[in-house]
């Protein structure tokens, strides 16, 4: 009897700490570079948050209720709700973060590339859309938050910040001018010309580097995020993935890889990387590069 209560205890606390962890799937230590638009579901409140294209971190969670996300230094970092208002928590009083609402009633919480601190925000959706800003008498604007009052209302997350300080202008004596002669004749040497040749060259340069895709973590079945939404799209483009991208490891996406690994001879069934994007199948996908 006794030893049935020891396994019978084993068995709770295995599953316990599977429920703990589950929800809870955080990204490799790596940079992450959103290369497109990424959005994320959260179900309470229902919220879908819209992390943009150029942003970087270097991890995230996501929550029933909420996004957490580590910032990178450097890294322009830009999330939009148009939904719903957003409360953002975790930020220190040294971060350059931006919380604003346009007269669209869409609120973007903005993390700018000049930012030098390593900030992990809880992103939180409310129950109610941002306030649009508001014009005052003087000719200036308020941004309310959550259905708060005019003025900035009250419980609108972060409020807007300085995002570069701004050094203290020192007045300088300006330099006397010499006024031109009569009749003067002013000689203007012409610069040397553009060489458009090496302008187009360099801008498919960067567009090659920008359409380079890499995926960093093993994905397979249950896994959610922005890589899993780049493999969907890779996958649709290759005519192997008829099914709306949602950036959710599903049964159909696993389909697809098997279709691929089978296509390219990576696995086969019976092998354990059958159906996951392990080594072998996520370095293919990566050498594809500019092609997509």
């Amino acid at each position: 009897m006794a030893k049935f209560r020891v396994s019978f205890f084993g068995v709770v606390v295995f599953l316990a700490l599977v429920g703990f962890i589950t929800p809870w799937r955080e990204s490799e230590a790596a940079p992450i570079n959103f290369i497109v638009d990424s959005n994320f579901t959260i179900v309470s409140p229902a919220a879908v948050f819209t992390v943009k294209a150029g942003s970087g971190l270097t991890a995230y969670n996501v929550a029933a209720g909420s996004l957490r996300a580590t910032t990178s230094v450097n890294t322009r970092f830009v999330l939009v709700s148009t939904s719903t208002d957003l409360t953002v928590t975790g930020a220190t009083a040294s971060a350059l973060i931006d919380l604003a609402c346009d007269s669209n009633r869409k609120a973007t919480l903005t993390v700018p590339a000049q930012n030098t601190t390593v900030q992990t925000l809880t992103i939180t959706p409310k129950t109610t859309r941002c306030t649009a800003p508001t014009t005052t008498s003087g000719g200036s604007s308020s941004v309310g938050g959550g259905g708060g009052g005019g003025g900035g209302g009250g419980g609108g997350g972060l409020p807007p910040t300085v995002l570069m300080p701004v050094a203290s202008a020192t007045s300088a004596t300006p330099a006397p001018t010499t006024p031109a002669k009569p009749n003067q004749t002013t000689t203007i040497t012409p610069t040397s010309p553009i060489n458009l040749d090496q302008l187009l060259k360099n801008l498919k340069a960067q567009e090659t580097a920008i359409a380079k895709v890499q995926l960093i973590r093993p994905l397979s079945l249950g896994v959610n995020g922005a890589d899993v939404q780049t493999l969907q799209q890779l996958l649709t483009k290759l005519g192997l993935y008829h099914r709306k991208v949602t950036g959710r490891f599903d049964s159909k996406t696993k389909r697809a890889v098997q279709q691929l690994q089978l296509k390219q001879k990576l696995a086969k069934p019976g092998q354990s990387g059958y159906g996951i994007v392990g080594p072998a199948t996520r370095q293919y996908l990566n050498s594809l590069g500019a092609d997509f």
